[in-house]
């Protein structure tokens, strides 16, 4: 299973980054990142190379719906690769659980694709109510 991470700017490397500090080196996951002079669909070109070069099945995370970087993902899913699942909305918790499961043998991008959504979603909180003051 393939992951990659596609954003602005070097977001996808440091969000990488901050998951190996945690986790430790992680084999076949990549980060594009959409850099200034970089057209679109360079990015997409560089997207679509990797998908073409995975062996198994892929997971797209992208750091914005709408965004450059999302819609060259959005391109490579209508392009009909097959075994390819997108989500946009990048965060850390669904970085984290996106690897944890891989780890243990989650190998469906279906189902990881399912799992970084919830992760997302569930890593957005107001500390306030938690924590009071």
């Amino acid at each position: 299973m393939t992951v990659i991470l596609v954003g602005h700017g070097s977001l996808p490397q440091g969000m990488l980054a901050a998951a190996e500090l945690i986790l430790g080196p992680q084999e076949q996951v990549h980060a594009l990142g959409l850099e200034p002079g970089d057209s679109p669909e360079v990015l997409a070109g560089r997207l679509e190379s990797l998908v073409a070069g995975a062996e198994r099945g892929v997971l797209v995370l992208a750091d914005l719906f709408g965004g450059s970087p999302a819609n060259a993902a959005a391109r490579v899913l209508m392009g009909g690769s097959r075994g390819v699942q997108v989500v946009a909305g990048l965060n850390l918790p669904m970085l984290l659980e996106v690897l944890m499961a891989r780890l243990q043998g989650v190998a469906d991008a279906a189902e990881l694709a399912r799992r970084a959504a919830e992760a997302g979603r569930d890593g957005v909180r107001d500390m306030r109510p938690i924590f009071g003051g």
